[in-house]
């Protein structure tokens, strides 16, 4: 019953997911790695799949880290040698976790950097420090660009260009252009 919530959820993903992982926490209350090896093995590789589908459903990355705490437990059964089939899911389950971390951990950290960067134009005035400003838009810019955002990016590569101009820095003017030339890459 667990695994097919963890495959099909219904109609309300997280509730079945949540359903499954609790399931499979009784599962594991009565299987032990020495009586039961495969099925204890096999539960903590269910309750992997379920975390990351539990972190995909709900964009909590905490979720991926049980995820791959139960594939590491899942092979100290299942090894490429004894039971290859399980061998692989773990490892590709693994694989998407660590790959939606880092996605997560990066959106996270460009998130925060767009709001520190905006905080900071709020208080940096171009006539005060006009190369501090075009810094500070230029890297607002590129993390718009990694989010996505390539509009938002525009407008900001577009207000530096304005301000590098009327500097006359030709470094900061090459900067700007290409800035806005990966926008298009």
């Amino acid at each position: 019953l667990a695994q097919a919530l963890v495959e099909f959820p219904g109609p309300d993903p997280v509730a079945g997911l949540k359903e499954a992982i609790s399931l499979l926490g009784d599962v594991l209350m009565v299987c032990s790695l020495e009586e039961a090896p495969r099925e204890w093995a096999g539960a903590h590789l269910c309750l992997a799949q379920a975390h990351r589908a539990l972190a995909a459903a709900e964009g909590r990355p905490h979720h991926l880290y049980e995820s791959l705490s139960h594939c590491y437990q899942a092979l100290r059964v299942f090894g490429g040698d004894n039971h290859p089939l399980e061998y692989t899911r773990v490892l590709t389950t693994m694989g998407d976790a660590y790959l939606s971390l880092h996605s997560a951990e990066r959106i996270a950290d460009v998130r925060r950097a767009i709001a520190s960067y905006r905080r900071a134009l709020r208080f940096l005035e171009p006539t005060h420090d006009p190369h501090d400003h075009v810094r500070v838009q230029n890297n607002l810019g590129l993390a718009y660009s990694l989010m996505g955002r390539f509009d938002a990016a525009k407008e900001q590569y577009g207000e530096s260009l304005k301000l590098v101009l009327e500097l006359g820095d030709p470094t900061a003017i090459a900067m700007v252009h290409i800035n806005i030339g990966r926008i298009y890459e």
